[in-house]
């Protein structure tokens, strides 16, 4: 299995990998689920995933068990300091990429004169009438 894996170009390696790093996600939505359902008044499912999430990557980082995977895991996961020059540009290409973001949505209201309603508070949306009537 090990060695056609290795036989696998890098490419696939990284989607794969990617992939199974996203699922380690996966908990939040069955967390916050629950929260929502037994306790909404009470965030606790922030602070488990938060938990959760620091164990992933210590996990990550070359902590735990198999330690044959240690080595590789700390190396790959490449996780270093920004240095300030890059933190600065940054910053600039965010205010650039919002000035223009923002740019585009006052060119799209003048063009498309969309109409600013407000959303409907949650109590007063349930005596909307069903949007599939009887025909």
């Amino acid at each position: 299995m090990l060695a056609s894996w290795q036989r696998l170009p890098m490419i696939v390696h990284a989607i794969v990998i990617g992939i199974l790093i996203n699922l380690l996600a996966l908990p939040w939505s069955i967390l916050a689920g629950v929260n929502f359902r037994l306790f909404p008044a009470i965030p606790w499912s922030v602070g488990v995933m938060a938990i959760y999430l620091w164990l992933c990557w210590q996990w990550l980082g070359g902590r735990g068990w198999p330690k044959s995977t240690a080595d590789s895991r700390r190396r790959n996961l490449r996780a270093r300091r920004v240095s300030a020059r890059a933190w600065r540009w940054c910053f600039v290409a965010f205010g650039l990429g919002w000035a223009s973001l923002k740019g585009f949505e006052f060119i799209f209201d003048m063009i498309l004169k969309v109409p600013q309603e407000p959303f409907p508070d949650c109590p007063t949306s349930a005596k909307m009438r069903p949007v599939v009537e009887n025909v």
